[in-house]
């Protein structure tokens, strides 16, 4: 099992593990639309897993089929972390056992032949395996297959170390890709990291090491320029693709917690800063030009472009990114944008309906913004070796899901910490005492949620809850009394806890107004509408011309109504002429994945 050494004795947060909660509502629907319709699909594991099969090497022609498995069942892992189903975990173990089988004699567990490896995405695809490997292993309940999982780990990296590198005979690890200077290569730091987490083996870590000191790519050393505050937008088409960037600065942060290193652990923050800054839009996204970053707090508001948009695999990885700086710092900031990213850009992906677009695909790849329709594309598509298609975006996205499931209540060292709010329960074990805490709440559709705290022995803890940014007018009572709030930190509630205790928290839900100018850009006449951590938007379904300027009053009034469609919420809205118009939750908009859905989360005022 793991060693005491590196990330996973850092964390401020932890999360409370399989089976200690019991979520509701919005998330319960998240888990249970990715087990359902994904990842109890025991013929789509056997396919992805048949990508391995020593011989057939589907990508001689460089694609990247290697990384769907390993995509899906990180995804998935994260998934059983929130909820804890059994049937889930018994159809990832039979998964993992039937990959481990296909380990060539080599030690390798690849999609390219040995005379065609080391090019394209083979090392990205590598990396994947390795990482959906030791996420079961993170769950796993039998000691001796985290064993064999660990031994097949070893060797598959081993393989790779041997012949990457420095030194004479050995292959630079940037130039085994030849687009985004490698930086999909490179990588497979995090992995590396994580094996040395488990193992406790030099080599893994020398081989990070090694991977830091190249720079994460060929085109330019992106450590080094998040060290030094240099705009990500700026280092050079070759070096933006922002999924790829990021997947980088996830290892990074793992090494700089192995090696206990202040400076690339402010290289990542730095990163995630920028990103935070000129980066992430409206609904939590980011590369608003396909799927680089580009300056997207500014170019979001380009009406002119109609391309594809805010990937998926880039919202996705976006969350992953903070919540591993919300664990690793406590911050609230991260729980923040996670919820922003999760109930809009993602949870927007959902193919509900089941529209046959894009060939029916569980999750949709792009996310729009201005007059625009979702189903622009199945991103990363690539045709298995069986004729069935899959894509990046399908891969990844059900680690969303897993995501906001694991994110309401975490573990710290002296209490509970509450990062957001779902209608259930959760128990936990504070100071070697059974603690449970349940929420009652219409979140995020409404304000208000009302606590209980149980404690079957008197237990003094600290109990922190998040007030989130928006929320500029917060209530928090405690039998009556009223506890600080301050919007964008955790309320504080350090007491002796005993028996069963009540608490009531009313968030601010007044629907509020958002202008280019909070973004950084010059007014463009675009306006957008926002409620708690919902962004809201247009549909023509709601038959009306959402093509047509719109000026709220400056006191905004808005009243409920009922939606065609199934919306989390739905409200008309008074004009200064006094007339109204009609908006409901972004992430319910565009579900026929055409224009007989278009829609705007931007709206124009002239």
């Amino acid at each position: 099992m793991k060693q005491n050494i590196g990330y996973p004795t850092q964390l401020s947060l932890r999360e409370l593990g399989p089976g200690k909660a019991n979520w509701e509502g919005e998330i319960r629907d998240a888990l249970t639309f990715a087990i359902d319709e994904q990842l109890l699909d025991t013929e789509l594991w056997k396919r992805l897993e048949s990508q391995f099969v020593p011989g057939i090497a589907p990508d001689d022609d460089g694609g990247w089929k290697g990384e769907f498995w390993g995509k899906m069942m990180r995804g998935a892992c994260m998934v059983y972390s929130a909820c804890g189903c059994e049937k889930l975990y018994s159809e990832l173990e039979a998964s993992v056992k039937r990959l481990l089988a296909n380990q060539d004699e080599l030690g390798r567990i690849a999609t390219y032949k040995p005379e065609n490896e080391f090019f394209g995405w083979d090392m990205w695809s590598r990396k994947y395996v390795m990482l959906g490997m030791l996420y079961f292993a993170d769950i796993c309940r039998d000691d001796e297959l985290v064993k064999t999982i660990l031994a097949a780990m070893e060797r598959h990296a081993d393989y790779i170390i041997d012949r990457l590198g420095e030194g004479e005979g050995k292959i630079d690890i940037t130039s085994t890709s030849w687009i985004w200077g490698g930086a999909n290569s490179c990588s497979i730091l995090e992995p590396m990291v994580r094996l040395y987490e488990y193992t406790g083996k030099q080599r893994f870590l020398d081989f990070a090491s090694y991977i830091v000191n190249r720079g994460g790519s060929s085109v330019l050393n992106i450590f080094e320029a998040a060290l030094n505050k240099k705009l990500p937008y700026t280092w050079g088409r070759w070096a933006t693709k922002a999924y790829e960037t990021m997947s980088c600065f996830e290892g990074l942060l793992h090494y700089a917690c192995a090696v206990k290193s202040e400076k690339w652990l402010t290289a990542v923050k730095n990163f995630v800063d920028m990103i935070a800054e000129t980066e992430l839009t409206l609904v939590g996204s980011a590369g608003c030009a396909h799927e680089l970053f580009n300056n997207a707090s500014v170019t979001q508001f380009d009406t002119t472009y109609t391309g594809q948009m805010q990937e998926t695999c880039v919202s996705v990885t976006w969350m992953k990114l903070c919540r591993q700086m919300l664990c690793l710092t406590g911050e609230s900031r991260f729980a923040d944008y996670m919820e922003r990213t999760g109930y809009n850009a993602w949870l927007g992906t959902l193919n509900r309906d089941h529209t046959p677009k894009n060939c029916g695909m569980v999750y949709d790849s792009y996310s729009p913004l201005y007059m625009n329709v979702r189903g622009k594309g199945i991103g990363g598509l690539r045709i298995l070796n069986d004729f069935w298609i899959n894509g990046c975006c399908v891969a990844i996205a059900s680690a969303g899901a897993g995501m906001l499931g694991t994110l309401p209540v975490m573990q710290s060292e002296d209490g509970l910490t509450v990062n957001s709010y779902a209608q259930g329960s959760c128990t936990a074990e504070v100071s070697g005492k059974s603690v449970s805490l349940s929420m009652r709440t219409a979140y995020p559709a409404k304000g208000f949620v009302a606590f209980t705290v149980e404690t079957e022995e008197d237990t003094e803890f600290t109990l922190r809850i998040r007030i989130p940014v928006w929320s500029r007018e917060t209530s928090l009572t405690l039998n009556g009394e009223s506890i600080p709030c301050v919007p964008g930190t955790y309320a504080e509630i350090r007491r002796v806890w005993s028996g069963r205790t009540a608490l009531q928290l009313r968030l601010d839900f007044h629907i509020r107004a958002v202008r280019p100018a909070e973004y950084g850009a010059k007014d463009t006449g675009l306006l957008a509408l926002e409620a708690g951590p919902l962004v809201l938007a247009r549909d023509i379904r709601l038959g009306e011309d959402i093509s047509i300027p719109v000026l709220p009053e400056n006191n905004l009034v808005a009243i409920p109504a009922d939606a065609p469609y199934n919306a989390r919420v739905c409200w008309k809205v008074r004009e200064q002429n006094g007339t109204w118009f009609t908006v409901t939750d972004y992430a319910s908009c565009g579900s026929t994945w055409d224009e007989n859905s278009l829609m705007s989360a931007w709206l124009p005022t002239e």
